[in-house]
């Protein structure tokens, strides 16, 4: 207890972001430093002040804004604006999007295993399926119809070989992990609770992989807006959309705007939001679910006011 609850114990973490200015710089460092500066002065000129080559294409700029790591952006810059320069029409739909993503981005990935997962990408089904999670997205499906509709697509598969990533039971030919199992010898029990973990881990794949692409075509302006909205905060009304800038999730957010908007209040032209404390009585009166309850009040709590 005395080694983990003392308050006044201060703790020391690594410093490992080279470029903190408290951050030792040794020789192991020092390419990492020089990259990192590169970078910065690439995206903001003058912050640096060194000589660097900057990009020349707008998908060069966007990929550097949007931070796409994956790729090293200006010695192929010219190969994905020359893959975009054919694109005549808006992208419309998701597999539409996750194409333009194949064919523009993932060819040039840099040969790094992490990024294998937006690699799949480059086949049919595996852009099938994320557009699938991002037409989820878009429709801001709760989880029970998302737990039901991965159990259809699985039951949709010709194969009964289903990809589960790190629960899975075998190796597949040509393949070293084993990430796959055999649904139909899983009960309906086994099934949700499969489908409840792969729909955490593949959302997190699409926030934090494939999400960024995204950004980078909207930038280019090739999306409608209201898709883009739509994919990015599973709604176009700009009421959802502050609450969500501020820190709700989108299902709290619509609650708040279609049930409770005599309960927030903006100021300051809608950039500061409060949340009244008589709200949290209101919903319970509702009966409605305790999870967002206790969101609505932990806001309230922790950050009665909290800002764009």
């Amino acid at each position: 207890m005395r080694s983990v609850a003392k308050t006044d114990a201060k703790l020391k973490e690594p410093m490992e972001n080279v470029l903190l200015e408290e951050k030792v710089i040794d020789d192991e460092d020092s390419d990492e430093k020089r990259q990192a500066d590169e970078f910065l002065e690439t995206v903001l000129p003058g912050v640096t002040g060194l000589e660097v080559a900057r990009p020349t294409t707008e998908v060069g700029r966007a990929c550097l804004l949007n931070n796409i790591s994956e790729i090293d952006v200006l010695p192929n810059e010219i190969s994905m604006q020359s893959v975009l320069n054919e694109l005549s029409e808006l992208l419309t739909t998701s597999n539409a999007i996750l194409d333009v993503i194949s064919r523009a981005f993932v060819p040039f990935f840099k040969n790094n295993r992490s990024f294998d997962v937006v690699r799949r990408l480059e086949e049919e089904n595996a852009r099938k399926f994320y557009a699938m999670l991002i037409d989820w997205r878009a429709k801001n499906a709760s989880y029970p119809e998302m737990i039901a509709n991965f159990m259809r697509y699985w039951d949709d598969e010709r194969s009964d070989e289903v990809y589960v990533g790190k629960w899975g039971e075998f190796a597949r030919e040509g393949s070293f992990r084993d990430s796959w199992v055999l649904i139909s010898e899983k009960s309906h029990a086994e099934k949700v609770n499969l489908a409840i973990v792969r729909i955490k881990e593949e959302q997190d794949i699409v926030d934090n992989s494939i999400l960024k692409f995204v950004e980078v075509l909207n930038d280019l302006g090739k999306l409608p807006q209201d898709l883009y909205l739509e994919i990015k905060y599973g709604t176009t009304n700009s009421e959802k959309i502050r609450l969500i800038n501020n820190g709700l999730n989108s299902a709290l957010a619509g609650r708040l705007v279609d049930i409770y908007s005599d309960y927030v209040e903006t100021v300051d032209e809608g950039e500061t939001v409060y949340l009244k404390p008589s709200l949290i009585e209101k919903m319970r009166g509702n009966g409605e679910n305790e999870i967002l309850v206790f969101e609505a009040g932990l806001h309230m709590g922790l950050r009665h006011e909290f800002t764009s």
